[in-house]
């Protein structure tokens, strides 16, 4: 386990230099909170960081929270809501923001399992309050692979991928496209780290723009 872990670390290393290396790469951070209520509910909260460059030139935060009851094995609905932030993209947080924005959004998750596959589709709907309001729509379907174990739990690495689509409210063209790769390991039942590369694409009718990022994800049980 100690040289599985190594290992991992040692690819994590080459990942992030090599990464480095590449002018379009930036890094998109994620510390995301859980406290368990009862079987049913939980309650969260969640951080996030973006920069233009690997841990340099940050120019976007969130902060947001929310609870979540699970009806059963398949299916969990999350009520959530948070606080987004966009700055002119320089110097790390420059002083003149693009855009304040407060989002309230409803979120269904169905899960299912094949093999050792784990499959989970993610359906989201927002509500943006910005400089004009607007509703946005999203579906994410993505999937993890345990590795040395048959099932993710403590102690497991594992790899996952997932891609998500952005509506924008009429349905008339996608707005943005996510797509993740990554490797994970679960050190405990309350604590858990992945590290992948995320690319973003924005589509508008003026311009295609498309980002890399180096993507690291803390999870923590409280």
């Amino acid at each position: 386990m100690i040289k599985s872990f190594l290992s991992f670390l040692f690819a994590g290393v080459l990942f992030v230099n090599t990464s480095a290396q590449q002018k379009d790469v930036g890094s998109w951070t994620t510390i995301n909170l859980k406290k368990n209520i009862s079987q049913k509910w939980s309650a969260f909260s969640e951080f996030q960081m973006r920069s233009l460059s690997i841990y340099n030139r940050f120019y976007y935060y969130e902060i947001k929270a929310g609870a979540s009851y699970v009806l059963n094995k398949k299916f969990q609905f999350t009520l959530g809501t948070g606080f987004y932030s966009t700055f002119e993209e320089g110097i790390d947080f420059d002083n003149y923001e693009k855009q304040n924005e407060f989002r309230i959004w409803e979120q269904f998750v169905f899960k299912q399992k094949i093999s050792i596959l784990n499959l989970e589709h993610r359906i989201r709907v927002e509500q943006q309050f910005k400089e004009n309001y607007d509703n946005r729509f999203r579906y994410r379907f993505g999937t993890s692979i345990p590795i040395n174990h048959s099932e993710i739990k403590a102690k497991t690495f594992y790899a996952t991928i997932n891609d998500e689509i952005f509506f924008n409210e009429d349905f008339s063209y996608f707005s943005r496209n996510r797509f993740y790769a990554g490797l994970g390991y679960k050190f405990s039942e309350k604590f858990n780290f992945q590290l992948g590369l995320l690319r973003q694409v924005d589509f508008s009718n003026l311009d295609t723009r498309r980002k890399n990022y180096l993507f690291t994800s803390w999870a923590v049980g409280l």
